[in-house]
Formats: C-alpha cells, sequence, structure tokens
C-alpha cells in the first residue's frame, strides 16, 4: 500500500477539526531523522509502517525489510522518546480509514484519557 500524501493528511485532520501535521518533520538535532507526519508544538507524531501481510504471515517492505532497518528503526523510536515525543506507529489502512487520527484526537486536543 503507498504512502499517504500530506493532502490527504491535512484534509482529514480539517475536516476533523484537528491542528494540521507537518511532513517528514526531522525531530533529532544530530541524526536528523524524521517523522512522516508531526504536530511539533505537542510533541505527537504519526508514523506509517511498511509492513504488509500475506497469507496469515506478515513481511516487511524496504528498508525495514532487514535486520539492520528494524534495528535503526528501534534506536529512532527510543531516541524520540528521550526527548519527549509520543509516536503512534500505524499501518497504511489505518491511516486511510481514519482510525489514526481517531487514536490521535484527544491527545492532540488535549483531552488525554
Amino acid at each position: 500500500m503507498a504512502r499517504v500524501d500530506i493532502a490527504f493528511m491535512q484534509a482529514r485532520c480539517r475536516a476533523m477539526g484537528l491542528p494540521t501535521p507537518e511532513a517528514e518533520y526531522v525531530f533529532h538535532p544530530v541524526r536528523q531523522w524524521r517523522f512522516d507526519w508531526a504536530w511539533p508544538e505537542l510533541k505527537v507524531a504519526l508514523e506509517q509502517e511498511g509492513v504488509t501481510y500475506t497469507k496469515g504471515d506478515y513481511r516487511v517492505g524496504g528498508r525495514h525489510a532487514s535486520r539492520r532497518g528494524f534495528e535503526a528503526d528501534i534506536e529512532k523510536y527510543a531516541e524520540a522518546f528521550t526527548l519527549g515525543w509520543r509516536v503512534l506507529r500505524m499501518l497504511p489502512k489505518h491511516i486511510e480509514s481514519g482510525q489514526a487520527l481517531i487514536y490521535l484526537e484527544p491527545v492532540l486536543l488535549g483531552r488525554v484519557r
């Protein structure tokens, strides 16, 4: 499944009354790591993961297909955590359906459950 584009994400956020995110936001001062979408003023990010499912099993696409890619992601998310970021990792289907924004809504609007 293709990566959801920023215009789609921003339109979906506006329709839900949510603040709009920045795309490909560089969050780390040294490593230059990026989040797919970020709300920097809230330190909230949404990452679209590249996992695909086939016949009850899963495989990881793109750079995530390697052990090194997976390990790099673990390091990236750990560094984000130490910098105070909340990162929601979702599949493309959750982003396209709006489910990801339903999860993010209370956080983005300051009504954390």
